[in-house]
């Protein structure tokens, strides 16, 4: 079963030899099974002290006077003093922080992927309005720009019917109603140029009616997919020179807001009203179609500045002044029995009284740990028969080390095991992977059980 798990591919060491030596002179360094016990104990004791070392820290300098331990004996201060309460003092500094305020800069590709949709979406309603045909399609002095709206938007029924009653009605009749509503206007200046034509014979007036509902209807049925949710009559009734100004002003309200910026998390009633703002001078039907267009395009272009934020978060924590606790002499700091507080061990750190040593059964304990995983570690190795060389071993040491150095120097609350267990495995065995990933994980708990108690 075990022969499932045999690494396929070439030991870590080869492939970083391979990088400077000719295909010949790696093969040297892969390992063979003569001599390799010996090697593998050498790097077993290093390996055991190294991590002990590594994972064990703070066993070397253990106050046994520690929060929450009961004192031995009843302690007073040997003198007057301000103590500064480091817990405390990181408590303020880290409640400070979370109230900080990230800096935030302007994601330029992100402006410019927004601008580039604003674009296209012009560009479709554009050609769906080329494809309708101009507005106004016939000279404003003949039919006003109503009437022609009105009469483009009819269907063919009521066109019809509209022709029959101009044809059939006398000159001083009402005028009718339709389908869509009254149409007064459009039957009183259809009348009056069938009465008296001006610039266009009454057939041609027809024809070109009859020629821009046909590109109208055809409009419609060729909806653009990034324009199913917008009302079509409404962005076809604006005129020509209405629509160029409608997209200019678009052009420009965006670039005002993206200049601003737009920060992650904005509420959409928040983008809705500033976009009516800046739509207020413009006519009802641009702040209609602006109103529907420019939000959903508008999205944030902010990005937090990491360096600029940590700067900020430095000079906040400068500012925060160190929480102090005071004594005066010969005042009890800890009574005899009593658990120690986060006040009296700040007061014994000061007065050097907290009895900082070796803590010899947290190292023992963590010796032993170790040398068993490390022994498991060999078990698994010779199991699935994987001779590894000096190098492979040194490699796998440091990768195991960063670990608890990651943690240990950066105070970081996460570490590289998800790394190390994905180049261990690729390079040599899942399995062995595995175990390392087991080493690691459970002497970075201990070290976590052991802080906490």
């Amino acid at each position: 079963m075990l022969k499932l798990f045999r690494a396929q591919t070439q030991p870590l060491s080869r492939w970083l030899t391979l990088a400077f030596q000719d295909q010949g002179s790696a093969a040297s360094f892969i390992s063979r099974p003569k001599g390799n016990h010996r090697y593998s104990l050498i790097m077993a004791a290093i390996a055991v002290a190294t991590l002990t070392s590594v994972v064990g820290h703070r066993f070397y300098n253990e106050p046994q006077l520690a929060i929450g331990r009961p004192a031995p004996e009843t302690i007073r201060a040997p003198r007057s003093t301000q103590a500064i309460d480091q817990v405390a003092t990181d408590a303020a500094i880290e409640a400070a922080l979370k109230d900080a305020l990230s800096i935030y800069r302007v994601d330029q590709t992100a402006s410019q992927i927004i601008i580039a949709n604003l674009e296209q979406t012009l560009l479709s309603i554009t050609q769906l309005r080329q494809r309708a045909g101009p507005l106004p399609f016939i000279p404003t002095t003949i039919l006003s720009v109503s009437t022609q709206t009105t009469l483009r938007q009819m269907d063919a029924s009521d066109w019809q019917r509209l022709l029959r009653d101009l044809a059939t009605q006398p000159p001083d009749s009402k005028p009718l109603r339709t389908s869509r509503g009254s149409a007064s206007q459009t039957f009183a200046e259809l009348r009056r140029q069938q009465e008296t034509p001006q610039a266009l014979p009454w057939p041609e007036l027809i024809s070109r009616i009859e020629k821009a509902q046909q590109q109208y209807q055809a409009a419609l049925r060729t909806k653009p997919s990034n324009l199913i949710d917008f009302d079509l009559p409404a962005l076809l009734a604006l005129t020509d020179q209405d629509w160029q100004q409608a997209q200019n002003s678009f052009k420009q309200i965006l670039a005002r807001i993206l200049t601003q910026g737009i920060p992650p998390g904005l509420p959409n009633q928040v983008t809705e009203a500033t976009v009516a703002i800046h739509l207020q001078n413009d006519s009802a039907a641009i702040q209609q179609l602006g109103e529907r267009l420019l939000p959903p395009i508008l999205q944030p272009n902010l990005r937090i500045d990491p360096v600029k934020t940590l700067r900020q978060r430095e000079i906040i924590a400068q500012q925060i002044p160190p929480v102090t606790v005071s004594i005066r002499r010969d005042d009890i700091i800890v009574t005899a029995g009593t658990p120690i507080s986060q006040r009296a061990f700040a007061l014994l750190e000061h007065f050097q009284l907290s009895r900082r040593g070796i803590n010899g059964w947290g190292l023992a304990f963590t010796f032993a740990l170790v040398s068993g995983e490390i022994a498991l570690f060999i078990w698994v190795q010779k199991r699935l028969r994987l001779y590894l060389s000096k190098r492979d071993y040194l490699l796998i040491l440091l990768l195991s080390t960063t670990a608890p150095l990651l943690v240990w120097t950066t105070s970081l609350r996460f570490t590289s095991l998800p790394a190390i267990g994905l180049l261990i495995s690729s390079f040599y065995s899942s399995v062995l992977g595995a175990v390392v990933i087991f080493r690691a994980n459970s002497t970075h708990g201990l070290r976590d059980e052991w802080e906490s108690d």
